[in-house]
């Protein structure tokens, strides 16, 4: 690129491809500083940027002009016009201090930044945001739409200020979810000349005679998936309603609607069949729309619709999911996420939290979700040294329910070096996978914390692989466990084992850093998943950077100990806020409540909240129980000492386990006393050299355990060996079997049969 002086130049200058039957691209001319791409109205080969850092006083990109920005080309200047039917490509760095304005013409943001002190979007601009965007202000003005290409999960508009949507404006990703039959709410197939169901995700699908819809799935608190397409005729060629995409609106000021925000589902096809006249695909269910804005306004509509099918039989789609965070919502205009005509169900709408729309979860759903109240809890701020970093992780071997590879080129990772927060912190990163011969990618968002010297890592995948990982890295090894509800378009789950080498990278320190740490004790009922539903009180800690300057502003953690229905368990999050004092975070929960763990902390309001979700991730598996057993009891006791026992058994599963049995086995020098439930003893015949020394054993027969509980019993011995001093005595053992090999090995008879020892001589 040559910079030219036009102090005292009057004339043209021209950079244009040239014609022909495949034209070429623009040159590049830079005036005074500012880069100029013109076409002359052609529709040529694209022009590509070579790699290296551009500052710039401006950019214009124009007449028809295309541009790429591949990896590895950074633009920092004042503005950015793409104007005239010309195209800009983005997957590099584009940051202007000064106004973006997109007019009659299309830009793509794929991968990299964007960033801009202000974006308008002006008639007949079309703005592609596949990924993340930055402004101070984002408004669409009449006859301009913001969207995002199909298929994808990543894209998000963040505004310091305010996003307007004006009269005539849109914001929308209708039919930019799954295809045609995709999607983990994809409808049952048909069979023989048989027409499409609707697509599920909020709601169910509409059914189409005797074809099931989609079912439903995700959580609703924090909607972040693409919604499924409708079924498609099995003759004709009639393929089914895409469904509705994806849309990730944070604003620190407002978000005012006049125009529209949409994630709808697509209608079905239609066609004729000879051998049975017109047919029809489902449509395709709602999809995602998620605002968080310190005021949410206007008279436009903000919906998440499913589709109509394809011929006037065929199934609608099930509504989507829309979750509205705010402080206030002076809002007149539409909100709906209803299904399609022809049996769609509803979806859900949440506000704050709470159920505005739509059933909340009922028995056989993925999630349970709790808006609870806060008991007890306090805010301050600390000052602590914060430290960046990075881990490579490349070629981790996965194993388990899909063989295959996963890829974390530059997981970053940022941990408290200082205070009582030392050595915790959170992580973020994409990741890409090869597993079972097919490609997928998505990201992971984790709570991190040291221990024993290892780095310590519990959070969630989303994108392709949905699901939770924990993992440990230490001395350049990685290895943990992933346990997923779906990969790609299949609503299955399973669980993979991961193992390679990890590679350390340090970052930059932060001294000073002002971080707000949040400690609340909540209680409420949880609602949806029947083992999760019923009472839940929570301890929670959520710490956050509190520094605007600071490049991790409003990131952090959030860890807390859940107690429920199904017992205690511990979770962790990863934390991302915004300066309207809203707060996401995704991590997982463990056991035995095991699952993704989702909510949102609602820092202005008043007083501060907290909404919470759990969702399964074993919804694609077959009903199996799960048990595991574990004994409890004293480690050192004293001759002569009575000590209890308590066996914990716990079916994780969600089938009932039937006829089975316990036995218990007493350390060595003990005598039994006594024991709970309807138990059987036997006292089996054991010798210590010449010494008789009978090992007590102790059999419980269940004939049922149910799924998703705990049952306790206990026993009692005392120590047989006398003498003043104490000693270790071995740990009582239990082991879980059927009742069939329980009585094949302990004799199957009572006390009184038994028979004095034989003497020795």
């Amino acid at each position: 690129m040559e910079n030219v002086d036009l102090d005292s130049f009057t004339g043209s200058i021209s950079a244009w491809g040239g014609k022909g039957p495949q034209p070429g691209g623009a040159g590049t001319i830079v005036v005074n500083g500012g880069l100029v791409v013109d076409n002359n109205g052609m529709a040529g080969a694209a022009t590509v940027l070579p790699a290296g850092d551009y500052r710039l006083s401006g950019v214009s990109v124009k007449d028809r002009a295309s541009v790429e920005i591949p990896r590895g080309v950074s633009i920092e200047a004042a503005a950015l016009e793409v104007a005239s039917s010309a195209t800009l490509k983005n997957s590099g760095k584009l940051a202007f201090s000064g106004p973006f304005s997109l007019n009659s013409a299309s830009a793509y943001h794929y991968s990299g930044y964007f960033g801009a002190a202000s974006i308008r979007i002006g008639y007949g601009g079309q703005f592609f945001a596949d990924n993340k965007v930055v402004s101070g202000d984002i408004v669409v003005s009449q006859g301009g739409v913001i969207t995002h290409d199909a298929g994808h999960f990543n894209s998000r508009l963040e505004a310091l200020r305010d996003i307007v949507v004006e009269y005539g404006g849109r914001i929308s990703a209708d039919g930019k979810g799954y295809g045609s039959d995709g999607g983990p709410g994809k409808p049952f197939p048909g069979s023989g000349c048989s027409n499409g169901a609707g697509g599920g995700y909020g709601g169910a699908g509409g059914d189409t005679g005797g074809i099931k819809g989609g079912l439903v799935y995700g959580a609703p608190l924090i909607p972040d998936l693409l919604g499924s397409g409708g079924g498609a005729s099995v003759c004709g060629g009639s393929g089914g309603g895409a469904g509705g995409g994806r849309l990730d609106l944070a604003a620190g000021g407002r978000i005012l609607v006049n125009g529209s925000i949409s994630a709808n589902g697509e209608k079905g096809g239609f066609a004729w069949c000879y051998s049975c006249s017109y047919v029809g695909g489902g449509g395709g269910s709602g999809g995602a729309v998620l605002l968080k804005a310190d005021s949410i306004e206007g008279a436009g509509s903000i919906t998440a619709d499913g589709g109509r099918g394809g011929a006037g039989n065929n199934g609608g789609g099930g509504g989507g999911r829309i979750g509205l965070y705010y402080t206030s919502k002076p809002m007149a205009g539409t909100l709906t996420a209803n299904g399609g005509p022809a049996g769609g169900k509803p979806g859900t709408i949440f506000e704050n939290g709470a159920v505005k729309a739509g059933d909340p979860p009922g028995i056989d759903a993925v999630s349970a979700i709790a808006k609870p109240a806060e008991i007890l809890g306090s805010q301050n701020y600390i000052s602590e040294t914060l430290a960046s970093g990075y881990m490579r992780l490349t070629g981790v071997r996965s194993t388990g329910s899909i063989s295959g590879v996963f890829n974390f080129p530059e997981l970053e990772i940022v941990r408290v070096r200082t205070g009582a927060f030392n050595g915790r912190g959170f992580a973020s990163g994409g990741f890409s996978a090869s597993l079972g011969g097919a490609d997928y990618s998505g990201e992971l968002k984790a709570a991190v914390y040291e221990k024993d010297g290892a780095l310590y890592l519990k959070g969630a995948l989303s994108g392709d692989v949905r699901g939770v990982i924990e993992a440990a890295a230490g001395n350049g090894v990685f290895s943990g466990k992933v346990k997923f509800s779906g990969v790609g378009s299949q609503n299955s789950a399973g669980e993979l084992s991961l193992s390679g080498a990890a590679a350390e990278i340090p970052g930059a320190q932060y001294p000073g850093t002002r971080l707000r740490h949040v400690q609340s004790n909540v209680a409420g009922d949880m609602s949806g998943y029947l083992y999760y539903s019923g009472a839940l009180n929570s301890v929670l800690d959520y710490l956050n950077v509190d520094d605007p300057a600071n490049p991790y502003y409003g990131k952090g953690f959030l860890t807390g100990s859940f107690k429920g229905r199904l017992g205690e368990a511990q979770g962790f999050a990863y934390a991302e806020g915004q300066s309207s004092g809203l707060a996401g975070f995704a991590g997982m929960i463990g056991a035995p409540s095991y699952g993704r763990l989702g909510g949102v902390y609602m820092g202005n309001s008043d007083p501060r909240a907290f909404a919470l979700s759990f969702e399964r991730i074993d919804a694609g598996l077959p009903y199996g129980m799960e048990l595991t057993l574990k004994v409890i009891g004293p480690g050192k006791v004293s001759p002569g000492q009575a000590i209890s026992y308590t066996v914990e058994l716990s079916n994780n599963g969600l089938a009932d386990a039937e006829n089975i049995s316990i036995i218990a086995m007493f350390p060595p020098h003990m005598d039994f006393i006594s024991a709970s439930g309807n138990y059987k003893f036997y006292d089996m015949a054991n010798w210590i050299n010449t010494e008789y020394a009978p090992v007590p054993f102790l059999k419980w027969d269940l004939a049922k355990v149910p799924a998703k509980s705990v049952q306790k019993l206990t026993f009692q011995g005392s120590v047989r060996i006398p003498g003043p001093e104490a000693h270790e005595l071995i740990e009582g053992e239990a082991f879980v079997v059927s009742r069939e090999t329980a009585e094949a090995l302990l004799p199957v008879c009572e006390p009184a049969d038994y028979i004095d020892p034989p003497e020795f001589y």
